[in-house]
């Protein structure tokens, strides 16, 4: 009995799409195992862009697509080539929105842990930075998440921490202009001060937003800290202690 055509050319495309998958996986796997044995750029790149294409090829896959896309983004982190990191982490988010905002705050978590050594005291300046760049990229894309401001309080706190205070100030730009209505958004406004005062010693642009948080939220809790560092605004620790005792006595 003769095959029909139309039977031969179905089989023949699909046993060409297993292939194809197969080599596919062969190739991640592949270039995983490399990748533990001996990491380098390269290697790095290759794997990078093999998640990437999985993720593109199958975008009804959102589980594999999404976790993909997030190992291709820490192979690019682990390079240092943030740009391209950034890129993936905003691609998760476009195909997969939902599976991406779940497997992005449970690396955000992961990183926080990480970033930490509390045997040493010191702190990972790569996964610092992977952790900044990831909250910086969910919050310009999921703007009416809950979750962006409380990311980019966390990232603020992480650029404090690794004494990027440049970096610190346009977080705090981004949580107070962005997110006003965010519970720490004056907060915010009170940390770019206070960074600019006792970090950076630009003591005329602090003054100006000390005076602007007092205008603004005279009833918040960081209120009467902001109103004693104005008042001892570029005072040393023995003025300041002088003064301090001085308003005891009076009082």
């Amino acid at each position: 009995m003769k095959t029909p055509i139309f039977l031969f050319i179905f089989l023949a495309g699909f046993a060409l799409t297993i292939n194809s998958c197969g080599n596919d996986g062969n190739s991640i796997e592949t270039l995983e195992k490399n990748m533990a044995e001996n990491p380098s750029p390269e290697t790095a790149a290759q794997l990078a862009n093999a998640y990437v294409a999985y993720a593109e090829k199958n975008p009804t896959d959102a589980a594999k697509g999404t976790d993909y896309l997030l190992k291709a983004s820490d192979a690019y982190y682990a390079t240092k080539n943030f740009p391209q990191g950034a890129q993936v982490i905003r691609k998760a988010i476009e195909m997969h929105p939902q599976e991406a905002t779940t497997a992005i705050q449970s690396k955000m978590k992961d990183l926080r842990l990480k970033m930490y050594n509390d045997s040493t005291g010191r702190i990972d300046f790569a996964k610092a930075n992977q952790f900044i760049n990831i909250a910086e990229t969910y919050a310009a894309a999921q703007k009416e998440s809950e979750m962006a401001p409380m990311m980019l309080h966390q990232a603020g706190e992480t650029a404090r921490s690794i004494r990027d205070y440049r970096k610190a100030l346009e977080i705090y730009d981004m949580i107070y202009e962005q997110f006003p209505d965010f519970e720490k958004a004056p907060q915010a406004l009170f940390l770019k001060a206070f960074t600019l005062d006792n970090d950076m010693q630009q003591k005329d642009q602090a003054r100006e937003l000390y005076e602007l948080f007092l205008e603004k939220y005279p009833d918040n809790e960081f209120a009467d800290d902001t109103q004693f560092l104005l008042e001892n605004l570029g005072k040393d620790d023995e003025e300041i202690i002088q003064s301090f005792q001085q308003k005891q006595q009076e009082s």
